[in-house]
């Protein structure tokens, strides 16, 4: 099987279960310009209990396991993940697949603005049968940005245009001595 086909069935699963989440990072770079290649999935989703339980639930669906030493999956509450969130600087709840190890989806946390507010910019795209939901564009590119990472610079020079994140990158990666 191959990984979009784990992926949309992934996506649709949470469509189905009006689970509110919005696509991220690699895929959401590459739908609005980007021009690279992913092979993990980042999304974002509402924390509320009853939707991050759906979440779960369609991730197990899909063989999608958690994959942290230290937490259990239903010990996983939104305010235990405020709690990992500051005491351990948590930036993401990973799953891999049992299916294809190498497959991930990611969970991020750190958000540039609260999610209803991600959610009220989303970008809606029809693919087949379902409706994906991507993260806004300013939205993603400001997530980029606070991530600070040279794939995310990439990123949003291929997304803008702009020289400024050309510039970023050479300011943060000039003195870089690897």
């Amino acid at each position: 099987m191959e990984s979009e086909n784990l992926y949309f069935d992934i996506l649709s699963g949470l469509e189905e279960k009006n689970v509110r989440y919005l696509i991220v990072g690699g895929y959401a770079a590459i739908l609005f310009g980007a021009n690279r290649m992913t092979n993990d999935m980042d999304i974002i989703v509402d924390l509320q209990v009853d939707n991050l339980k759906a979440c779960f639930d369609v991730l197990k669906a899909n063989h999608f396991l958690l994959f942290h030493p230290y937490i259990k999956e239903n010990e996983v509450t939104p305010e235990k993940i405020l709690k990992w969130k500051i005491e351990k600087n948590m930036k993401a709840l990973r799953f891999e697949s049992k299916l294809q190890p190498f497959l991930m989806v990611d969970i991020i946390l750190d958000l540039p603005k609260d999610f209803d507010l991600l959610y009220e910019n989303r970008f809606q795209k029809k693919a087949g049968k379902s409706s994906l939901t991507f993260i806004g564009k300013e939205d993603l590119i400001e997530m980029k940005s606070m991530a600070g990472r040279l794939r995310d610079y990439q990123d949003n020079f291929s997304i803008t245009g702009e020289a400024i994140w050309l510039e970023k990158m050479k300011e943060k990666y000039s003195n870089d001595k690897r």
